[in-house]
């Protein structure tokens, strides 16, 4: 990019709305700008909207005195969401490491937003008694989004590698992708008992099918042959 650094994406293919979503990441430079970047793209990915229609949604604003340090939107918006948070004194330290500890915590924060239930699970490492990512680890370990190092060893305070953080942010993409197109309909009329739910409450999120300007779908009004073809 224009700053020198190398930059990949991570595309995962839908097969619910066939098509490739993508999270960018970049080597090191400004290492916590990149990730606090990445997790920005993951909520714009699962909610399928723009972070200002997230912010606005959520009724907080970017406020650029929060960091000494940094003015990087991306940094402001997930602080304004209360995912991720400076290290003191009013500094960000942008090109700061993170550890596995934090990410797991930074990952948690986003499933709240989203109003997922992550409490009520537990893990088996053994080298976290007593430290704080213990209460934070249950839910990632079991959406298969965090995982060990071997011999049930977390590691917390190791410092977390770029391949760490992209499979994390990757995991955290389809684990979460999969809990916002289920367990709520996205119309009034469509319910969770209906034989149908999941097909049509999973499309409608996907933004394959649309319903009524007055928040229903009639699932059970006649489809026309213009109906038809919009769908395909």
């Amino acid at each position: 990019n224009d700053k020198g650094q190398l930059v990949g994406i991570c595309t995962l293919f839908s097969s619910d709305t066939q098509s490739f979503a993508g999270i960018g990441f970049a080597i090191p430079g400004n290492y916590a700008v990149e990730i606090a970047q990445m997790i920005i793209n993951l909520l714009e990915q699962v909610n399928r909207k723009s972070i200002e229609d997230i912010l606005n949604e959520k009724g907080v604003t970017l406020d650029e005195s929060t960091f000494t340090d940094t003015m990087d939107e991306a940094v402001l918006a997930a602080n304004a969401l209360g995912i991720i948070q400076g290290v003191s004194n009013g500094k960000f330290a942008p090109e700061g490491t993170l550890t596995r500890a934090e990410i797991t915590a930074i990952i948690n924060r986003v499933a709240k937003l989203m109003d997922v239930e992550i409490e009520g699970y537990s893990h088996e490492f053994i080298d976290v008694s007593g430290h704080w990512v213990s209460f934070e680890l249950g839910w990632p370990v079991h959406a298969g989004i965090i995982n060990g190092v071997g011999d049930n060893l977390f590691d917390p305070d190791g410092e977390l590698t770029v391949e760490q953080a992209i499979a994390i942010t990757y995991r955290a993409l389809l684990a979460l992708n999969d809990y916002a197109r289920s367990g709520s309909s996205v119309w009034t009329d469509v319910r969770e008992e209906m034989w149908y739910f999941e097909a049509i409450s999973a499309q409608g999120k996907g933004g394959l099918l649309s319903g009524y300007p007055d928040g229903s779908f009639c699932p059970d009004g006649p489809l026309t042959p213009g109906d038809f073809v919009t769908m395909l």
